[in-house]
């Protein structure tokens, strides 16, 4: 049972290893058309043949860099760079990232920091789950809306809430909506473009750093996630 079980190990990481070299053996050349696109598009502004092409090759890009980034996190030597650092100062340096984005669609972020929060975490990593979750919150509420951005500590977590007026989520998703893939399936969610991973790659970091990540929300009012870190 243990040999079948090594053997059966391999093969899956052979396969996912020949999926992440195809992906990277695709991205050259579609590099190489991205850049000859953008030639021909200067020369032909209007032509709506040439723009379609172009939304097709980033379309499949952005297709191919997400099974690249599967691939890492579903690797078995994807591993934490943990350090100690303010979560106060990095969620400050996000939220004026997101000030072009949020000023374009009149969005206000409101933010209450807990001071000398320390965590000792992967700062890419809790970044990049900060970032997909406000980034969700942006693609799913209107212009005026707000983002509110909470953090507390006790003595063993740190949370971070974050909540939103937007489009909201019926609860029965709610056991699905960190699965991989996994859309909801309506008419205002379905016009807005997405890969169905944000919410699977935040549940993975935050399972890799032992914490939690739950989820409030309700059709038209809005969503509201909270996440525990341990310090």
């Amino acid at each position: 049972m243990i040999n079948k079980n090594k053997e059966g190990k391999k093969i899956f990481q052979k396969n996912k290893q020949n999926i992440a070299d195809f992906s990277h053996n695709l991205l050259t050349p579609l590099a190489v058309i991205k850049l000859q696109l953008n030639t021909l598009g200067h020369q032909f502004p209007n032509n709506i043949q040439l723009n379609k092409i172009k939304k097709s090759i980033e379309k499949l890009s952005t297709i191919i860099h997400t099974f690249l980034k599967l691939a890492q996190f579903e690797s078995d030597d994807n591993f934490l760079i943990k350090n100690k650092f303010n979560l106060k100062q990095l969620l400050t340096d996000l939220c004026e990232e997101y000030d072009i984005i949020t000023y374009n669609k009149n969005i206000q972020i409101i933010k209450s920091l807990e001071k000398n929060i320390i965590i000792n975490a992967d700062k890419q990593k809790i970044a990049e789950l900060i970032n997909n979750l406000v980034s969700n919150s942006i693609k799913y509420i209107g212009q005026g809306d707000t983002i509110k951005i909470f953090t507390r500590k006790n003595n063993f977590y740190a949370t971070i809430t974050i909540i939103d007026n937007g489009l909201g989520i019926d609860d029965k998703h709610f056991k699905k909506i960190f699965n991989r893939f996994y859309r909801i399936n309506n008419t205002k969610q379905n016009k807005i473009k997405g890969t169905g991973l944000g919410l699977f790659f935040c549940k993975k970091i935050v399972d890799m750093h032992k914490g939690s990540i739950k989820i409030k929300s309700t059709i038209d009012k809005g969503s509201k996630f909270t996440i525990n870190i341990p310090i």
